[in-house]
């Protein structure tokens, strides 16, 4: 029963360090992250010590699955295509699945898996926040991450580093990337272990200083996508405080002040440089005519790339990871670049599975919204954001927030 408590203990650790481990291919195998390959393990422990595990059941979400697998399949064999992208998709697909609905529904020691995530959040806020006033006092920019490693997006760190550096000089500010790939990543992270830490039903000033601590080191990154989430946060926070029929002074006064960083960061900002461009691109999401690299682009481009498929298409999908060697099925805006792959979760799902796909997945997290308590409600509602101006499907942070959310929902259950 020790080992296994012990099992326990170092599985939620290594979910937790799950985000920044995703930073790092593997050196045996760069097909997949440390991040990744440090689950493996713990999963082949967690078989051989514990008796017996425990699936997470949803008729939904199993028939998603399903069809997944059996669209990705049919889409190979009728256009005759290579199915090894498909294969890594489904398998890492699958992986993650069983991180979450089987080995964090069963072991997931919660306390734990919290508590480092806190740390996580602490240590990328204050990194940020020393990257940029040592970039702003030097113009020198502090690297994250190991410089000579491979990275998950199949290249070298010094490569990544050196992008960052490069834009910062056609841009004139440091989109500040902390220990994790991009901006936006740490914009995530941060989001997450907001929500995560912030209890309601306690008026804590320390918890409150934290998220303010965290707040700022996610608009530090200027990452377009962290004005959403951070207005997101503080719009749920306060709501929570203004309800509450007795708020202490010193609560009041953290609200004030919070209110009138606010008005004077919107008042300035104009006149800030790397400010203004943040909001013009937050703005830019609802332009349809800047299609080439644009917030648009990022948003919408799955949504058209599906409406120019053939009906069939649109209604089945194409498969997941079928895109690269499907997307010649296009027939609409020329203009749209499809040699890049990216596009936002929803819009992903979309492509992959067709409408059938997409109404299965949300059947499923509508039950799991309704189901749940207030923090795995707005923990939900958070990953739809982020399911729209991002892709954090099957990534670590995926797994943060799938793992709780679930939590959350067999709490409110109990």
């Amino acid at each position: 029963m020790k080992n296994i408590k012990e099992k326990n203990v170092l599985l939620s650790f290594f979910i937790a360090m799950m985000v920044p481990l995703s930073v790092y291919l593997f050196p045996l195998a760069k097909v997949i992250s440390l991040a990744e390959i440090s689950m493996i393990v713990m999963t082949i422990g967690i078989i051989f010590k514990h008796n017996k595990l425990y699936v997470y059941h949803d008729k939904m979400l199993f028939a998603f699955v399903c069809y997944s697998l059996v669209i990705t399949i049919i889409n190979g064999v009728c256009y005759n295509i290579n199915m090894q992208d498909s294969i890594i998709r489904l398998l890492r697909d699958g992986f993650y699945y069983i991180i979450i609905y089987i080995l964090g529904y069963s072991c997931l020691n919660y306390k734990i898996f919290v508590k480092w995530i806190k740390i996580i959040a602490i240590m990328l806020s204050i990194l940020i926040i020393v990257q940029q006033i040592v970039f702003v006092t030097t113009g020198y920019l502090i690297p994250g991450f190991l410089l000579n490693a491979s990275v998950s997006q199949s290249t070298s760190a010094i490569e990544i580093y050196q992008h960052t550096i490069n834009a910062t000089n056609r841009t004139g500010y440091l989109k500040a990337n902390g220990f994790l790939l991009e901006a936006a990543h740490c914009s995530q992270a941060l989001a997450i272990a907001s929500i995560l830490i912030y209890d309601k039903n306690e008026e804590n000033k320390s918890t409150l200083y934290l998220i303010i601590l965290l707040s700022i080191a996610s608009v530090l990154t200027f990452s377009a996508s962290a004005v959403i989430y951070v207005l997101f946060i503080w719009g749920y926070i306060v709501f929570n405080i203004v309800r509450r029929k007795k708020v202490s002074k010193p609560t009041l006064g953290i609200i004030a002040l919070i209110i009138i960083i606010i008005i004077i960061s919107v008042f300035f900002s104009s006149q800030v440089t790397s400010f203004s461009s943040v909001f013009d691109r937050v703005l830019e999401a609802t332009d349809s005519n800047t299609l080439d690299g644009s917030v648009f682009t990022r948003i919408y481009k799955g949504f058209i790339f599906w409406h120019g498929l053939p009906t069939q298409n649109q209604i089945f999908g194409l498969g997941f990871g079928n895109y690269d060697q499907l997307n010649s099925l296009y027939s609409g805006i020329r203009s749209l670049n499809l040699a890049n792959s990216y596009m936002n979760s929803f819009s992903y799902l979309l492509v992959s599975s067709g409408i059938t796909g997409i109404i299965l997945f949300a059947f499923f997290l509508v039950k799991l919204f309704l189901k749940s308590n207030e923090k795995g409600r707005v923990m939900e509602i958070l990953l739809i954001l982020m399911c729209i101006s991002a892709s954090p499907y099957s990534s670590a942070s995926w797994v943060w927030m799938m793992l709780i959310i679930i939590y959350n929902r067999k709490k409110a259950i109990n």
